[in-house]
């Protein structure tokens, strides 16, 4: 009885893991205010920002991806 009602919840949880997956989750963005630089002045002007980077020493720890949330 325990094994069935195990391989039940299984099959369960891997139908609803395998449906809720879609292709176009990653497309849609979050919010409208979200923009991709497009041109290379754009990127030149997102690199050229070291005064909004260097306010704080956090800001680059932030945006360098090399900390951890525990």
């Amino acid at each position: 009885m325990k094994t069935k009602s195990i391989t039940t919840l299984s099959l369960a949880l891997l139908i609803g893991l395998a449906s809720s997956c879609k292709k176009t989750f990653l497309d849609a963005k979050p919010s409208s205010d979200i923009l991709s630089p497009t041109s290379l002045s754009e990127i030149k002007s997102l690199l050229d920002a070291t005064e909004r980077i260097n306010l704080t020493g956090a800001l680059s720890q932030i945006a360098s991806d090399e900390y951890n949330i525990i």
